[in-house]
Parts: C-alpha cells; structure tokens; sequence
C-alpha cells in the first residue's frame, strides 16, 4: 500500500513491485484493492530475482546436458555459485548457504548476458516482463480499469534491467488495458508512510468530531 501511495498519491492505479519475488497491488475510485503475485518461491515469483535466476538455472543445466542451446550464463553461474565449472553447480546451488536471497543475486547477471546479447538471457528477461505484465493485467480487470489511463508504478532492483524487462511488460498490458502507462513512485516510501498516517488520522478525528 506503502509503493502504491508512493506511485499515486492516493489516486486509482497500480504498483508492481520485482525485488526478490513479484506482486503486484492496485486500487480503483471506489478504493477496492485487488492483488495478483506474492505466492512465494515455490508457487510463484514470476519475473522477481528468484524467478529470473531459477529460468537462468534451468537454461544452463539444460544447456550442460545437452538439452538446450549454450548461453554464457553456464560460465556467469558458475562464478557466481562458486563451482569449478557448470557440471558441478549441482552441489553449489543445493549448498545449505545458497537461499533465496543469494538466488535472487543472480539476476544481475541475467540482466547483463541479456544487455551482451545472449539470446537465452534475452529471452528469460521478455519472459519475466511477460509475466509482470500478466499480473498488472489480472489486476487491472479485477478493479474494472481496462478503459482508464491507469498508472503503474514499477518498484524494485529488477527494474534496473529498463527497456529489457518494461518492453514486454507494458506491451502485454496495453492488450487489457491501451491507455496504461508506467511510471515511478513520485516520493519515498518513508514520505508516502507518513502521509498515509497524516491521511488516517484526519479521518479518524472527522468521524470521531
């Protein structure tokens, strides 16, 4: 609510949020909420760090058996995960200091394969945009803001990828949604939290007066 007021000021819209995992949180006129994201690792986490690295992980081990086409990411992973080479990122990668955090940490260098152009690392970032833009959608149908010029602020260190991951992710919710722009949160989080408890004092002190 905090990255959303951020965003808008209190008015209609939507804040996206990739960090470590995904979600994405909105609210119409009416003041509805709808959220679609945040299921976690395991369920969920579409175009979050942990998704990012997890398809860069999959690409490369598919990569080492033979399964799929080479990518630097073999090389980029086994420096990161500190394996003498990509046959044995198995043990790396299932060590007991490797958790999510230090997973999520990978999607940097996703990021930068896809900026060198590595087509398995361009293709996980259109595919992370895709699904960012999927949950904006959800949302956006959920609150009956398909019609509207609704914002969507982007949040989180997953965006420092830029056009790599908005391109895909705007143009899958301009499908839904034609008018829909992004755009970033207009103050801090810290100023939006103090606004919001200025916001719910005044309300409390009017029906109370």
């Amino acid at each position: 609510e905090i990255a959303l007021y951020a965003t808008t000021l209190g008015k209609p819209g939507l804040v996206v949020i990739a960090g470590t995992g995904s979600i994405c949180f909105g609210k119409n006129e009416k003041g509805k909420i709808a959220i679609s994201g945040g299921w976690g690792p395991l369920a969920g986490d579409e175009g979050g760090g942990v998704g990012i690295a997890q398809a860069a992980l999959h690409s490369v081990a598919k990569a080492s058996d033979g399964r799929g086409i080479a990518t630097t990411l073999s090389q980029q992973a086994s420096e990161y995960f500190r394996a003498s080479g990509p046959e044995n990122l198995i043990v790396a990668i299932y060590s007991p200091q490797v958790d999510n955090t230090r997973i999520a940490g990978f999607a940097k260098f996703v990021v930068e394969a896809a900026q060198d152009g590595d087509a398995v690392a361009v293709n996980i970032m259109q595919e992370a945009g895709t699904e960012l833009g999927l949950a904006a959608c959800a949302v956006i149908e959920k609150l009956g803001l398909a019609k509207t010029k609704v914002p969507i602020g982007c949040v989180g260190s997953v965006f420092k990828a830029g056009e790599l991951l908005t391109k895909p992710m705007i143009d899958t919710i301009r499908t839904v949604a034609p008018k829909a722009f992004l755009t970033e949160p207009e103050i801090s989080p810290a100023h939006a939290a103090a606004l919001m408890a200025l916001e719910s004092q005044r309300g409390s002190n009017n029906g109370g007066g």
